[in-house]
């Protein structure tokens, strides 16, 4: 009996789990639609640059998308500071 109990537990878990990607998707989905929709500027990658040193908060564009939203007008001041 117990084996059973334990997988409709784990089951629910699971569903649980697929929900919340689904639901994470949908906002990712979203925010990219709005995104690419308000005429920003696309950010330009090279898609050539395998190198570690060129990715990250060492590219201009990414490292300002990928710091948390408060410290922006710090990086739009002085981005070198959080360079790695």
């Amino acid at each position: 009996m117990y084996p059973i109990t334990g997988l409709k537990t784990i089951i629910q878990i699971q569903r649980g789990c697929n929900n919340a990607r689904s639901d994470t998707f949908k906002r990712v989905n979203q925010f990219t639609e709005k995104y690419l929709n308000s005429g920003s500027s696309p950010v330009q990658c090279d898609a050539r640059a395998m190198a570690k040193p060129s990715r990250g908060l060492n590219h201009p564009q990414l490292g300002r998308l990928i710091i948390p939203a408060a410290y922006v007008s710090d990086w739009d001041e002085d981005p070198e500071r959080y360079v790695v």
